[in-house]
């Protein structure tokens, strides 16, 4: 989570924070409504910030929120899966993958 209002100037007003959240994995959000993951996201991040944010809507305000769904978005280990995982090295001279979806020295 990051307060966009603060570090993109873009964005900035002194009085109003612009929050981004990711969820993944996420399949269980993927059947939810759109208003459906804003109320239960407000009321975890009440949990939060309870001294900002009041489940209930009496502190923060929701001005504008768009939700987007990518349901294979992150990487998930199932079983036999390996041989589906990329090198870290490509085939494109002095480009690399990284992040925990490739296959790794240190992966069994």
């Amino acid at each position: 989570m990051k307060d966009k209002n603060t570090c993109l100037q873009e964005y900035y007003d002194p009085n109003l924070s612009m929050l981004e959240l990711v969820f993944a994995p996420a399949e269980e959000w993927i059947a939810c409504g759109d208003s459906d993951i804003i109320d239960i996201t407000m009321s975890e991040l009440s949990k939060l910030f309870p001294d900002e944010i009041a489940a209930d809507g009496s502190k923060a305000k929701i001005l504008k929120y768009h939700v987007v769904k990518t349901p294979r978005s992150v990487y998930k280990t199932v079983p036999d899966c390996e041989s589906c995982r990329p090198l870290q090295r490509s085939p494109i001279e002095g480009f690399y993958l990284a992040g925990d979806y490739t296959k790794q020295d240190h992966n069994p």
